[in-house]
């Protein structure tokens, strides 16, 4: 029960930050809809867990965070951010630090 109010939380929180345009109306694509919220609801699971590791794959490596006041925060910011607001509300664990190497998407350094 705390998990599902959790994602629905998270889920509300993103859909009111989210700026919309009143003149564009989208197109309907029951698939392609539900491909979204299959992977919202993925990503809401993942940031409940406190899996930070998974959630930082599945951004992209120059992923930009755009707030609604123009201001632009690279993939660490964002997810400190989350980190820290999902550990302050909900008392949840945050688990090790991101890595450089998870950060900016690039392979650990190989022996050899």
């Amino acid at each position: 029960m705390r998990n599902a109010l959790i994602i629905t939380f998270l889920l509300a929180l993103g859909a009111s930050l989210s700026a919309q345009n009143p003149g564009i109306h989208p197109s309907v694509d029951a698939a392609a809809e539900a491909e979204i919220k299959t992977l919202e609801l993925k990503f809401a699971e993942l940031i409940v867990r406190g899996d930070w590791d998974e959630y930082v794959k599945h951004l992209a490596p120059d992923y930009l965070h755009t707030r609604d006041n123009g201001q632009r925060h690279d993939k660490l910011w964002r997810v400190s951010v989350l980190r820290v607001v999902v550990s302050f509300l909900f008392r949840i664990p945050t688990q090790k630090p991101i890595s450089d190497e998870e950060r900016i998407g690039k392979p650990g350094k190989q022996e050899g």
